[in-house]
């Protein structure tokens, strides 16, 4: 894992106010956000058939299953100002325009942005003359189509970038009512003197413009003003516009309907001629000349554009219509939607009305539709999520989480809940974010106002928000309900919140332009306002000091204010920064050392142990790096010395504040980056959330040695117990290459986790849920931990609410959480909260406790609450007694309360009796009533010996249904492609795969949770044990840990193997730390490497280890491993002359076993033998230490900054070593397709081995022999995916935002990345990992070791 990883995203919500918010081409799904612009790649698993078909599936027996994903593969962000109104794309391009009539182009590929290299000037001058763009629309593979506010069409070609044209809409008016207008030749060009010759009319403006598919040249354009305008284009004469007309009148019946949600950038609902907007159009891909025309005012016709006529006008009855999709597959139908109800409606171009209503999701209106592939639309929702429907079955396959609709701000972890985020933002929400399970978990709705920030208390019972009306306004966060509001300002917004972390949570503090308020957090009292001569942005109280309070204000000063002094004045004044400040963080461990970051694009640390002001003296605590504002700063809790910074030049950086060492740079988002927030409980797990409206979450891959010594039960020997030393000390490495000041930590929680470690008898398992629990980012994590537990003890339901469950203990589970909440909704908490909270509460039980079978539990629920009539409805499914004393409970309850319902419940309990007197008692004049009713009623008469029959139902409790069967199935396919491989590892673990589990996490390099598996669950595999024990161990060796190495190596089943490869490693830190510092002295490099010699000596004494080839051949005379052991112990011999690279002489030992080996297996090298020649060459391999040549970029590269375009090294190296990389490569090809599967591999590597071996014919006749055999898979060659956490999330360039692309692959770049030897030349930590498996050094030849961890 890189220092700073993204490990997951949220993407953000779908923008409600799009003219297209989702569209479809050529198998691809795009929606737009806020300020970003989402794609979605489909593909499509077959599955082999079942037994039987799940019933309502509408799939037939036997029928292959196919399960599709729909993993997230771009997005475009980089250069969107404001809020994006409309977006179209094609294979080459996307383009959108925004609320600031700005446009972006990019390029799809790489999403590069090409407004400045494809888009003429004149386009955006032409918008500033004549009025900005409304909507865009991608005509064939090179014309972007602007429709403009004031009526203009212009076409921009991409294919020269020079070449625009510009149509202004003009019709001629004849008559209201008419619908086809004529359109004089004229109207399509100026006059000399610069006027438009016929008689205009005004169109408005371009709410809707729509592209032929079949003929792209031909093009429609709806406006504000009811017109339908039919256009040509022509790269050379432009645009030409051929017909108009007007396809709807003024509505007669449902002129007092009120207008649907605009989608269309506010039209109006009825123009000045009364006739209603054009606001949607599609054409049929089957009839170029057909194209059906919708109004959200309620219209729907279907016209011919060649005619001019309209074809069918469709009884819609005055309902919206939003968005139109024609349906792929089905020639004639299309589909609509009115934005105001979840249904579909579903058109045929031969019947006026409906033919069908669909309801893909209930209960949420649906906005925005498109069709792709067969049977499939992908649907908007108001909520926010967009979804993908199977027409077929009916089913919603994807659905994304509803995320916010409009600009984000904030972002705060929960200090009560370590697994809930909260967030804020301009769409008037707080969304509180289940980051267990990566979910939505509820929507705080504030109102029509913007929430710019918000802060939790500390017991996590209320939350405090900021509002742009100057307003501060607490909620208890259970009940959804505001505790109080306050107005802290009249004259601008509230921008920033921060509660007090004190136990009693006394104090919010609320900044604005005119200062700060102090804020009672019991009933909003304010008890101080500060006055400062700048706006405050950001403020943060001391969780050391807790009356202490830094604020950053505009004017670049950062202030500290004493808030249990009487003093209006700050306590201490902070000046250094140029620019605006605009956020501050205390150090949460060492006490008085404050952070502050600005405008100026520096980060600055303060000491406020002497109590005095600081002043720009401070030059060694300024942090620089950052090309633009900095907005956020984080610290890690348990690491004093690091911290963490967002950006608006869209990075987020790792800083070693002691001496000012960007560790590392990662630009995950493509838009300003605005808000950090540090997890309370999660030390190495951050938050931050950008303008594109993403949530990222990144893991702090840096501190990972940390983790891994905890679970070996030496975490001791990284805990320093003073950590103001460690924020003192200047011993900060300069690079992102770690030596060992840097796995120092401290703090309360470390020294916790050691000593619970030590003295609590953890069981493995639990062991493991407590490591993973401070450690890692939740989401799939704590599902390997769980699913560990469950096999190791399956008793043990705790903690179980997580995403994988073992089939086997679902209902289990289930049950546990249903009485789990049954339990809740009568506790201290809820019953605090208020009766209509608590029935609010009880009422969801009760709903879970039916879901779950448990009906007798769900009528007395609701029974409890009053809820007599949803009881008795379900309480027959329990019998019929059960019923009848329910109802006879409900009438004795209605009756002492007075209420007349009890006559009902007497009759329906078969007490005709109770009734009758009911009646009687409640007037003299009931008499007759009631005696009917006692004579026409049933009266329950108790017999002892009648039985009641039983019912004709069964429960499948076995799951041996069909039903059951294929939920389950279905179930098991989706958790074993889910995109977190960690998910996939735990649905193996809970089906009792352990040993592939764990081998799937070692595949992707998931280094600690493997480790602990191993030592958590039964595995029936050594060489799982053993993969286990070496990827520690080269983990070790990656951070120079040679200790816990040699401890890990030691634990292997071959520990020769473990201990040369350490020793090769250690070779080699040893020769790059000779030759970065050119200054060394020689004597105590070789002094280094004789003493650690002599320790890997020892530890071959301890463990009786031979290293002379006799005994090593006898005692491995039957397990295969005697030769390759003698070459471990060549290098571990005392005989054999130790440097910083391996000697000649065992260099050409190696190669010569290398190239028997080869030899061997080329013999037959489809067979089983084969592979194992090939891995003992590779295990060779390891024992090796070369010297490094440099490598550099081509120097005719025309490929971005931050990867090379060629696999190269310098040439420089000896004859010997060339032959060794050779021999190397040669192998990497070979277990390319005949060990593994890495087809993308196999050109580059066999290329540079011919490039390698050039001049030496033995080599070069070895290499014919093996081309030979590389065209085919070996039957016993194996795919391994080695996917990795984050790898949906784009790694863009730090510069341009250009989404980069794999040195070895050229595939684009997703997730973590590993940064090669040049500095510049990257890859993919998941191609990174599958190169691990089959060759020991870098693909650039340098003779440097791979080592991607």
């Amino acid at each position: 894992m890189a220092e700073l990883s993204p490990v997951a995203l949220l993407p953000g919500g779908c923008q409600q106010d799009c003219a297209l918010p989702v569209i479809s081409h050529a198998n691809v799904i795009v929606y737009c956000s806020a300020a970003a612009i989402y794609m979605h790649t489909p593909n499509t698993i077959t599955l082999p058939a079942s037994a039987g078909a799940a019933v309502g599936t509408g799939r037939a027996k036997n029928e292959n299953e196919t399960f599709h994903n729909y993993p997230l593969t771009r997005i475009f962000a980089s250069g969107v100002v404001g809020v994006i109104y409309s977006f179209d794309f094609n294979d080459e391009y996307m383009a959108c325009v925004t609320s600031t009539t700005n446009t972006v182009v990019w390029r799809i590929a790489d999403g590069e942005n090409l407004n400045d290299k494809r888009v003429p000037s004149c386009v955006g001058e032409f918008f500033r003359r004549e009025g900005g763009p409304s909507v865009v629309r991608i005509a064939g593979k090179y014309h972007i189509l602007y429709g403009t506010k004031t009526g203009w069409v212009v076409s921009v070609n991409m294919n020269d970038g020079t070449t625009m044209h510009q149509l202004r809409l003009c019709v001629t008016y004849k008559s209201v009512n008419s619908i086809s207008l004529s359109t004089p030749a004229s109207v399509a060009t100026k006059a000399a003197g610069g006027h438009w010759e016929g008689t205009e009319t005004q169109v408005g403006y371009v709410t809707v413009v729509d592209v032929s598919i079949s003929r792209p040249d031909t093009i429609v354009v709806g406006t504000s003003e009811g017109y339908l305008f039919v256009l040509s284009i022509h790269p050379a004469n432009g645009l030409r516009q051929t017909a108009s007309l007007r396809p709807f009148s003024a509505p007669a019946v449902f002129e007092d309907k009120p207008a649907a949600d605009s989608t269309n950038n506010g039209s109006d609902a009825l123009n000045e001629m009364g006739c209603l907007p054009v606001t949607a159009m599609a054409f049929d891909p089957n009839n170029p000349n057909f194209v059906a025309v919708g109004s959200r005012d309620g219209g729907l016709v279907l016209v011919d554009i060649v005619s001019t006529t309209i074809v069918q006008t469709y009884a819609v009855n005055g309902e919206p219509v939003i968005s139109i999709a024609w349906l792929a597959g089905q020639a004639g139908e299309f589909v609509t939607t009115d934005g105001e109800s979840s249904k579909l409606h579903v058109w045929s171009v031969s019947t006026r009305t409906a033919v069908a209503v669909w309801h893909p999701v209930a209960g949420c209106a649906i906005f925005g539709i498109a069709a792709f592939a067969p049977e499939h639309l992908f649907i908007a929702l108001r909520s926010g999520s967009v979804a993908v429907f199977n027409t077929r079955t009916g089913q919603i396959e994807m659905q994304t989480e509803a995320g916010h609709t409009d600009v984000m701000h904030t972002c705060r972890y929960a200090h009560h809940d370590k697994d809930q985020l909260a967030t804020t933002s301009t769409d008037g929400t707080i969304r509180l974010w289940n980051t267990k399970q990566l979910v939505l978990q509820n929507t705080l709705d504030v109102g029509r106002v913007i929430v710019r920030s918000m802060d939790w208390s500390l017991s996590g019972k209320y939350l405090a928000a900021g509002l742009s009306n100057g307003e501060v306004v607490c909620y208890y966060v259970h009940t959804q309900r505001e505790h109080w509001r306050v107005s802290v300002t009249t004259v601008s917004t509230v921008y920033f919140v921060s509660w007090s972390c004190t136990e009693s949570g006394g104090h919010i503090a609320a900044s604005h332009r005119d200062g700060l308020a102090v804020i009672s957090a019991r009933d909003g009292k304010i008890l101080r306002h500060y006055k400062t001569k700048s706006p405050v942005s950001g403020i943060e109280f001391d969780r050391k000091h807790p009356k202490h309070l830094a604020a950053a204000c505009q004017d670049g000063q950062v202030l500290v204010f004493h808030i249990s002094s009487s003093r209006e004045e700050p306590a201490l004044i902070l000046t250094g920064h140029m620019d605006a400040a605009s956020s501050v963080s205390y150090n949460p461990t060492v006490p008085n050392f404050l952070l502050s970051c600005s405008h100026d694009t520096t980060l600055r640390l303060w000491d406020l142990y002497s109590g005095a002001s600081h002043t720009a003296s401070v030059s060694c605590r300024v942090l620089r790096g950052h090309t633009n504002s900095v907005n956020a700063i984080a610290w890690c809790s348990i690491a004093p010395y690091i911290a963490l910074s967002a950006s608006s030049d869209c990075t987020v950086r790792l800083w070693d504040v002691r001496g000012g060492s960007n560790l590392a740079t990662v630009r995950a988002h493509n838009a300003e980056v605005i808000a950090l927030s540090t997890h309370p409980e999660r030390p190495l797990v951050f938050a931050s959330v950008s303008h594109d409206n993403s949530i990222i979450f990144w893991h702090l891959g840096l501190l990972r040695q940390v983790y891994l010594e905890a679970a070996l039960g030496r975490i001791e020997h990284c805990i320093v117990s003073d950590g103001a030393s460690l924020l003192a000390s200047a011993a900060a490495s300069s690079s992102s290459s770690i030596v060992d000041p840097a796995f120092l930590v401290t703090g309360d929680v470390v020294q916790e986790l050691n000593k619970e470690l030590k003295e609590a008898n953890l069981a493995p398992h639990k062991r493991m849920e407590r490591l993973v629990r401070m450690f890692e980012f939740p989401c799939g994590a704590v599902d390997l931990a769980r699913a560990a537990g469950f096999s190791v003890d399956p008793q043990d339901v705790s903690n179980a609410k997580c995403t994988v469950v073992p089939t086997s203990r679902l209902v289990e589970v289930h049950g546990k959480w249903g009485k789990t909440n049954v339990e809740k909704s009568h506790g201290k908490t809820v019953t605090n909260a208020g009766e209509e909270y608590k029935k609010s509460r009880i009422i969801e039980a009760a709903e879970f406790m039916l879901q779950i079978g448990k009906v007798a539990e769900y009528c007395q629920l609701m029974a409890e609450v009053g809820e007599w009539d949803r009881a008795i409805a379900a309480a027959p499914v329990v019998s019929r007694d059960f019923w009848r004393s329910l109802c006879l409970k409900a009438a004795e309850t209605m009756e002492a309360a007075g209420n007349a319902r009890a006559l009902r419940y007497f009759i329906m309990a078969e007490e005709s009796a109770r009734a009758a007197l009911l009646v009687s008692r409640q007037s003299n004049k009931n008499w007759d009533l009631a005696a009917v009713i006692a004579q026409t009623c049933p009266q329950h008469v108790v017999d002892e010996t009648s039985t009641e029959p039983p019912h004709n139902t069964t429960v499948d409790t076995n799951g041996v249904s069909a039903v059951v069967k294929g939920l389950l199935n279905a179930r098991a396919t989706a958790l074993e492609n889910a995109m977190n491989p960690r998910i996939v590892a735990a649905t193996k673990l809970a089906e009792g795969a352990n040993d592939d589990a764990v081998m799937d996490l070692i595949h992707s390099g998931d280094v600690v949770i493997a480790h602990l598996l191993v030592h958590t669950v039964p595995l029936q595999r050594q060489t799982t044990i053993d993969a286990g024990y070496r990827l520690s161990m080269l983990l070790s060796c990656r951070q120079r840990q040679w200790d816990t190495a040699l401890i890990c190596a030691t634990r292997h089943s071959n520990p020769h193997d473990g201990l040369a490869t350490v020793l090769a490693f250690y070779q080699e830190a040893e020769e790059k730390t000779r030759s970065v510092d050119t200054n060394a002295v020689p004597a105590p490099v070789n002094e280094r490497m004789k003493t650690f010699h002599e320790q890997l000596l020892l530890e071959c004494q301890r463990l009786q280890l031979p290293l002379d080839a006799e005994s090593i051949q006898r005692k491995h005379a039957t397990d295969g491993l005697g030769s390759i052991n003698q070459l471990a112990a060549m290098a571990l011999s005392p005989k054999t002359p130790v440097g910083t690279v391996t000697s000649e002489e065992l260099l050409h030992t190696m190669s010569n076993f290398i190239d028997s080996v080869l030899q061997a297996a080329l013999q037959d090298i489809d067979s089983p033998n084969a592979v194992f020649y090939l891995n003992q060459a590779f295990s060779a391999t390891c024992y090796v230490s070369l010297p490094i040549q440099s490598a550099s970029k081509g120097a005719n590269s025309t490929t971005p900054t931050g990867f090379s375009t060629t696999i190269t090294g310098n040439g420089t190296h000896s004859a010997a070593v060339r032959r060794f990389l050779a021999q190397v490569f040669l192998l990497a090809a070979l277990m390319c397709v005949k060990v593994y599967r890495f087809p993308n591999f196999l050109n580059p590597t066999f290329t540079k081995a011919r490039e390698l071996a050039e001049g030496d014919n033995h080599l070069m006749v070895l290499l014919s022999k093996a081309q030979q055999s590389l065209g085919s898979y070996s039957p016993h060659s194996v795919e391994v995916g080695c996917p990795t956490l984050g790898a949906s999330i784009p790694f863009y360039d730090i510069e341009d935002g250009i989404q980069l692309k794999s040195i070895l692959t050229k595939e684009p770049l997703a997730g973590a990345v590993h940064v090669l030897e040049d500095g510049v030349s990257l890859m993919g930590k998941s191609e990174a990992f599958q190169w691990m498996l089959c060759c020991a050094f870098s693909p650039l030849a340098s003779g440097a070791r791979f080592l991607p961890l």
